[in-house]
């Protein structure tokens, strides 16, 4: 029977003929070092963003702003060429003064500008790459430092012009030089350590924080649940972390001396002022507008007005609550002086308001809210020692800028 089965011819197997298939990711250890990645995808990001401004924004940026640091910049020289005897009469101590600014000018920058590589290195999209960990840090790393060099070669040429206009003469190249290398020795160390990245949104809604009694009963009144939202956190509740347990015990410390000063000389100025600075400080820590920004809540019935309103609400009651204590013991101190408390009291709404408008246009930048707030702040006051109190119509100028520009973003994206 086996005689009358006609032998089939022997048909190769394909996989016994065609080489095994490349795989479709190459192996971590095979790729090419990618260490200008994160540079490059910055400077596309600049170009994209200088192309995408029209030539009214470009004007306004070039021309006003360029004015503005002019202006800065001369009223600087000006104050630093009448104060230079004094400066020259006791050079260690502006020289101390001056490296402590540098570090302490590095170590924010060095700071921000690794959030800001870490940011685009770590985006989403980036992880389909055939990039290993260390490669990827390396270029985060490097985009880092590329961007703590420009600020120091700036930051050092600004040095040694003031130097220069001191009249130091031959110093004033080597200060700018010494003080770049200051700069960038700092930023370098702060963004060579390791960084600890922050837990995802949904990590954070999970986790349990600190119950705060009350917290949730507000939160749910108009809105329910948008302070919860901004904070990343459960209703009712706030993460606890090192760096805020320390800002909170050096705003404790800071009112503790102002406030025990104020009553030794029964003075509410003191007290007040550590309550101002406290209050504002909780505002901007506690502040997140990064909500407006969600197409959810742009695309349900709610204006703009009344979501930005809704997410002040818990951060403005922090910041009253802590302001409460040391003007009761400002008032305690010095009762005849009662007219200050309340004036106090309106100067932190106001400035709370302010801070707002700039948190609500940058959204997303906590920190660059709060430089730009401190910025325009300390620009515009020292503008009015010098000409006058109507030098805060820019300051209102700008503020309504500003919220138009975040009104419209949000109707319109």
């Amino acid at each position: 029977m086996r005689a009358g089965i006609a032998r089939q011819p022997h048909r190769p197997n394909i996989a016994e003929t065609e080489p095994p298939a490349v795989p479709r990711v190459l192996p971590r250890e095979t790729c090419m070092p990618h260490d200008a990645l994160v540079l490059r995808l910055l400077g596309a990001d600049i170009r994209l963003f200088v192309r995408s401004l029209r030539r009214r924004d470009l004007a306004w940026i070039v021309l006003g702003g360029g004015g503005l640091l002019a202006y800065g910049w001369l009223s600087l020289t000006a104050h630093a060429a009448a104060l230079a005897p004094h400066l020259r009469a006791h050079l260690p101590v502006a020289v101390t003064a001056t490296v402590l600014l540098l570090l302490l000018l590095g170590a924010g920058a060095g700071a921000f500008l690794q959030r800001v590589a870490i940011a685009r290195g770590r985006a989403a999209w980036l992880t389909i790459l055939p990039l290993s960990d260390s490669a990827l840090s390396r270029s985060i790393r490097l985009g880092a430092l590329a961007l703590a060099a420009v600020a120091a070669t700036a930051t050092g040429a600004a040095v040694g012009a003031l130097a220069l206009t001191l009249g130091l003469g031959w110093v004033a190249a080597p200060t700018g030089i010494t003080a770049t290398a200051v700069f960038l020795l700092d930023a370098a160390l702060v963004i060579s350590a390791p960084h600890q990245p922050e837990p995802s949104r949904l990590q954070a809604a999970t986790a349990r924080g600190l119950r705060i009694p009350g917290l949730a009963a507000i939160d749910r009144i108009g809105l329910p649940w948008f302070a919860a939202w901004s904070w990343g956190t459960q209703p009712g509740r706030i993460r606890v972390t090192a760096r805020r347990i320390l800002s909170l015990l050096a705003l404790t410390l800071l009112a503790y001396f102002m406030l025990a000063a104020g009553l030794m000389r029964h003075d509410a100025t003191p007290g007040l002022l550590a309550g101002l600075a406290g209050g504002v400080l909780i505002f901007v820590l506690s502040l997140r507008c990064a909500p407006l920004a969600s197409p959810v809540l742009r695309t349900a019935p709610i204006g703009f007005l009344r979501a930005w309103l809704r997410l002040l609400r818990l951060p403005l009651l922090l910041s009253l609550a802590f302001f409460a204590v040391p003007a009761g013991t400002a008032f305690a101190a010095s009762p005849h002086a009662w007219a200050i408390v309340p004036e106090s009291g309106l100067g932190l709404l106001a400035l709370n308001a302010i801070y707002a408008v700039f948190a609500a246009y940058f959204l997303r930048s906590t920190f660059l809210a709060a430089v730009a707030f401190l910025a325009a702040l300390t620009y515009f006051v020292w503008g009015a020692a010098e000409y006058g109190q109507t030098v805060y119509l820019g300051l209102a100028a700008l503020v309504g800028w500003l919220w138009y520009r975040a009104r419209r973003r949000y109707r319109h994206g």
